[in-house]
């Protein structure tokens, strides 16, 4: 080999030594800090499981004294009136009959799916608030039905007239 050929040779094996070397040692600094942060974490990680330990056994002890309390809550909120279970049936429907328009207005290509997708999620979301106040209100459980009834064929009548459009 050419002498020329072997010092340019060296020198760039020497160049790739040194950039080897940096980056051991930069990856060598990072795992120092790791290893720091993981010392750290494991530190938090003892000291919060002390924590829930001591809250824990405080814990069961209130616990005990309030079971009767929560269990008597969870019996009240099982039961739902009527008017409430018929306004999530409605509002049920008028969602599925949203997706089903919006189904059909992507099927037919309109070139403004996007305004009229939006006018149906709207007044879906307005008939949301309509059963809500329906519900929330101080009518006969009749006088709710038939008026979320009315809710329902509204809405159902909006998105026929957005279909036609």
């Amino acid at each position: 080999m050419n002498k020329n050929l072997l010092i340019k040779q060296n020198r760039q094996l020497f160049d790739r030594l040194q950039i080897s070397e940096l980056s051991n040692k930069r990856l060598n600094d990072e795992l120092q800090n790791l290893k720091k942060i993981i010392t750290r974490l494991e530190t938090e990680i003892e000291n919060l499981k002390n924590l829930d330990e001591v809250n824990l056994e405080e814990n069961l002890s209130l616990d005990n004294e309030n079971i009767d309390v929560v269990s008597a809550r969870v019996d009240n909120e099982a039961v739902l009136g009527e008017d409430i279970e018929y306004g999530s049936k409605i509002i049920g429907e008028i969602v599925i009959q949203a997706a089903l328009t919006s189904n059909k207005i992507k099927e037919i290509s309109h070139p403004n799916i996007k305004e009229l997708v939006n006018l149906i999620l709207g007044r879906t979301e307005v008939a949301k608030g309509e059963v809500l106040n329906i519900v929330s209100s101080e009518f006969s459980i009749d006088e709710k039905l038939q008026m979320m009834n009315d809710v329902k064929a509204q809405s159902f009548e909006y998105f026929e007239s957005i279909l036609k459009q």
